[in-house]
């Protein structure tokens, strides 16, 4: 998940654990992207020496507790919590896309025959779900224009409601007829 984005890499009937795809996920980014990701924000799992090694290597942060004893450095320890309770607020909304995915657009309830009826319909289930994000955004840039827009024209229009105003009073005043004081007979 990337700014929003699901990406659908993977995807098998067999079980396997699946600390064994990061390095292939991360790598997949670099592809993708052009440059490692910052950090990786993973379960548990996903925390092995060689995920770590791998990570450490490409100068990537894994979230987690780092391995061995705690520091007692206090200040090490509130700034290892705050980065913590940072990471698994990226990871709650990274598996909120998952349930997003099972809720609103069917992935819970794939009853397809085939494997690959199946495989098909999760991808496009991801698509749809990329793609609702997209018009979403789109969406959100066309009201925004249209705000700006309205709120120009009604702010061009009162000022041309307020000079017409202005031109129409000083008419009135120039056209209205001179009363003399005296009278000549």
């Amino acid at each position: 998940c990337v700014q929003g984005c699901v990406f659908l890499d993977v995807l098998s009937w067999d079980n396997f654990n699946e600390s064994t795809h990061l390095q292939d996920q991360v790598e997949a980014f670099h592809a993708r992207f052009g440059h490692y990701p910052e950090s990786v924000h993973a379960d548990q799992i996903y925390r092995t020496r060689a995920n770590r090694t791998f990570c450490k290597a490409n100068n990537i942060r894994l979230s987690g507790p780092p391995l061995g004893r705690p520091q007692s450095d206090p200040t090490v320890q509130s700034q290892l919590k705050r980065q913590a309770r940072e990471d698994e607020a990226l990871r709650v909304a990274i598996e909120g896309k998952f349930g997003q995915a099972k809720r609103r657009f069917s992935l819970a309830r794939v009853m397809a025959k085939l494997a690959e009826t199946a495989q098909s319909t999760i991808a496009i289930t991801f698509l749809v779900l990329n793609l609702e994000r997209c018009l979403r955004a789109l969406l959100r840039l066309l009201f925004r224009l249209y705000s700006l827009l309205s709120q120009a024209l009604e702010d061009r229009l009162s000022a041309s409601i307020a000079s017409d105003v202005n031109m129409t009073h000083k008419m009135a005043l120039s056209a209205q007829p001179t009363i003399p004081l005296f009278a000549i007979a």
